[in-house]
C-alpha cells in the first residue's frame, strides 16, 4: 500500500495542479475580461455571438472530449500489463497489476466535466451555418 501511495500522491498532486490551471483559463475566457473582438474580424453578415466567437477564437483544432467506454479503458489497461508482464519480476507482478487495475478504476469513476449549455448551443449553431455555407457554395 505504501508504494502505491507513493505512486499515486505525486500524479494527484500533478494533476490537481494541472485542473487548476485549465480552471482558471476557462474561468478567464467564459469571463468577459477576455476581449473576443479584439482578436476576430467577422466579414461576414451574420452576427456570432459571444460563446459563437468563443469557440472561434479557440481555433481550429477545438473539440468536446469524446465519452470513452469503460470496457474499453479496462481493456486498454490490461493490455499495457500484458505486456509489461514477461519483463516483472515475480515479486513485482501483483503491485503492477494493481497499479494499472487502480489507474483504470479511477479513470472510469471520475465524473467528467460537462460543457456548457451555451457552449454547446453555439457549438451546434456554427455546425448549421457551415452547412448551409456549404451547400450555398455547392450551387
Amino acid at each position: 500500500m505504501c508504494i502505491l501511495k507513493l505512486i499515486t500522491t505525486p500524479r494527484k498532486r500533478e494533476y490537481d495542479q494541472m485542473m487548476k490551471k485549465h480552471t482558471k483559463k476557462i474561468s478567464r475566457l467564459l469571463s468577459k475580461q477576455l476581449e473576443v473582438d479584439r482578436h476576430l474580424h467577422n466579414i461576414s453578415s451574420y452576427e456570432l455571438s459571444f460563446f459563437q466567437k468563443l469557440i472561434i477564437y479557440r481555433g481550429l483544432k477545438f473539440s468536446l472530449p469524446q465519452r470513452v467506454s469503460a470496457i474499453d479503458v479496462k481493456g486498454s489497461f490490461e493490455e499495457a500489463y500484458w505486456k509489461l508482464e514477461p519483463h516483472l519480476s515475480d515479486s513485482n507482478k501483483e503491485l503492477a497489476s494493481a497499479t494499472p487495475r487502480s489507474i483504470a478504476l479511477n479513470y472510469i469513476e471520475r465524473k467528467p466535466t460537462a460543457p456548457s449549455k451555451a457552449l454547446l448551443r453555439a457549438l451546434n449553431q456554427l455546425k448549421i451555418l457551415r452547412r448551409r455555407h456549404r451547400s450555398d457554395e455547392a450551387r
